[in-house]
């Protein structure tokens, strides 16, 4: 049974006045040019809890490579500082600092990116200059910068100074 092609069904019944709802999954098909569908699964009652659990179940096994978890599944084992860093990076950007350095030459990190996290780190959490690249690593900035993080290290940072 392919589960990517189903979807949840319901047919209404009532019985002594009261109404009832019967829930199924069913499988769509066309035969002679009409669309019609076959129950496979009968599912019985349910309540709107399970039926909104059903719908997300259907949704998820119709995406590739999608999977269902909990929040307690979760588990962040390292943090990033991001959005001070964020902000101030976009600052830089903004003003247009990078213009007022010249000639990189063939570093694999530009003067301008040295002094932007220069920069960043006085403004958001000073550190001495030796200990830098270690605030570094623990930023979102290599992301935003796209520079490895074993680049930055206390001799390049004093070599560039």
């Amino acid at each position: 049974m392919n589960f990517a092609k189903l979807h949840l069904h319901w047919g209404g019944s009532s019985y002594k006045g009261n109404k009832y709802r019967s829930y199924y999954l069913a499988e769509p098909y066309r035969e002679n040019g009409k669309n019609l569908k076959k129950n496979v699964l009968k599912l019985g009652k349910l309540s709107e809890d399970e039926v909104s659990k059903w719908r997300l179940f259907l949704e998820i096994i119709k995406k590739a490579g999608a999977f269902a978890t909990t929040l307690e599944d979760i588990i962040v084992t390292r943090h990033y500082a991001y959005l001070d860093i964020a902000v101030a990076n976009s600052i830089w950007d903004y003003w247009g600092i990078d213009k007022m350095f010249k000639g990189d030459g063939k570093r694999d990190v530009s003067i301008a990116n040295i002094a932007r996290i220069l920069t960043i780190n006085r403004c958001i959490d000073p550190f001495s200059k030796s200990k830098t690249p270690e605030w570094f690593r623990k930023t979102a900035l290599p992301c935003l910068l796209d520079i490895k993080p074993n680049q930055i290290n206390s001799s390049r940072i004093f070599r560039e100074l």
